[in-house]
């Protein structure tokens, strides 16, 4: 039996999700579900639990959810695509990686990458990024204009499409034999639209049948409801010592100072430092890796741990499999971090003090060790 891995957030768990995991049992694979943790990368507090987001994974029919620790988990396209390709070609069972994609064209998106990846455009990019007039532009517009000069075409523009573009890229880096396929999302089912109907009208119904009582009565994150300590933070920061940070670049990290001091509020810190140049994602992640301390290098060092946060019998099965076979760590309970080797022992550490900060971001506060005390759900065969 093969198995397949989807890279995921499930923020919160949607009946689009439910499409893809039938899909995937329809062919008779397992299903290792690689899941955002409390942080996504959009930038923000995921909406709900991570456990509870996995458990609505397992319930939908998945059989194994693993967490991609932050700071991958809450990282530009590149870095999450290349940390959540890295658990999955490190645990030693996955067979190929689905993921949906606006074009639902694997071929185009192949193309895309293997163009990206090139010599040609490597030559290209760097070219650009010497030229004095391009020191202020982003990397990610830099790119496009080198791509659409070269190849007469725009890069892929929609999110779930450049997504997959980075998912190919990541598994040719890894020198990965797992097999990369998307399918086309269909139109309807959205994350940004659910999340927006509970928060404004406590509304459920695109979560699928059974499983919005698990949800309806969940605590919510969110990081606004921690945006005084946010604004606190900024206001007592010394920029210079910000600019070693992942994303603080171009002055963002003196513009962010500076706009704390100003704000009253967290949307208006991020829409004062948002705009043309800088989306409220990109803003949002530098707001979280100022204050957790996120440098690139360590989005650069592959994930050398995962943890359990969801199973059935198979998934069982599977863990069971991949600490035989796999090369990476996995973690089966949170307050079990120590036993880990050194190198994956500091990446959970890490995860767990981010998770620290997680609880700060809730409607109810709750103490700094919530998570740590947390054990994996499990679901029993009757």
């Amino acid at each position: 039996m093969k198995t397949t891995a989807i890279i995921c957030e499930y923020n919160p768990f949607h009946c689009g999700h439910t499409v893809q995991i039938d899909a995937v049992k329809q062919k008779g694979n397992n299903i290792i579900c690689i899941m955002s943790g409390g942080f996504v990368q959009r930038g923000d507090a995921a909406m709900f639990d991570k456990y509870v987001r996995a458990e609505a994974a397992i319930k939908s029919g998945a059989d194994l959810v693993l967490e991609l620790p932050y700071p991958y988990s809450c990282s530009a396209a590149e870095f999450f695509a290349l940390g959540g390709v890295s658990v999955a070609n490190l645990l030693g069972v996955v067979d190929e990686l689905c993921f949906g994609s606006e074009s639902g064209d694997i071929a185009l998106l192949s193309q895309i990458s293997e163009r990206l990846l090139s010599e040609e455009f490597d030559v290209e990019i760097k070219k650009a990024r010497e030229d004095r007039k391009n020191k202020d532009k982003p990397y990610a517009v830099l790119r496009e204009e080198v791509y659409k000069r070269l190849y007469g075409q725009a890069v892929a523009v929609k999110p779930n499409d450049i997504l997959g573009v980075e998912y190919i890229s990541a598994i040719k880096k890894l020198n990965s034999p797992i097999i990369p396929v998307t399918y086309k999302r269909e139109i309807g089912f959205s994350a940004t639209e659910t999340r927006k109907r509970i928060r404004e009208e406590n509304r459920f119904d695109m979560i699928p049948n059974g499983l919005s009582s698990l949800f309806e009565n969940q605590d919510r994150y969110g990081m606004e409801y921690a945006e005084k300590a946010i604004l606190a933070f900024y206001r007592n920061s010394d920029a210079k010592a910000l600019e070693q940070y992942e994303g603080m670049t171009n002055g963002i990290a003196e513009r962010l100072v500076k706009a704390a001091k100003e704000s009253v509020s967290l949307t208006e810190l991020i829409e004062s430092l948002s705009g043309k140049s800088y989306t409220n994602a990109k803003i949002r992640r530098c707001i979280l890796h100022g204050i957790t301390g996120v440098y690139t290098d360590m989005l650069k060092t592959l994930p050398k741990y995962t943890q359990v946060l969801a199973c059935n019998e198979q998934g069982r099965a599977l863990v069971r499999r991949i600490q035989k076979e796999g090369s990476i760590e996995v973690l089966t309970k949170p307050s079990h971090y120590k036993r880990l080797e050194e190198g994956a022992r500091r990446q959970a550490e890490f995860n767990i003090a981010a998770d620290g900060l997680l609880t700060l971001m809730c409607e109810k506060t709750k103490s700094a060790d919530e998570f740590l005390k947390k054990k994996p759900y499990i679901a029993v065969q009757i």
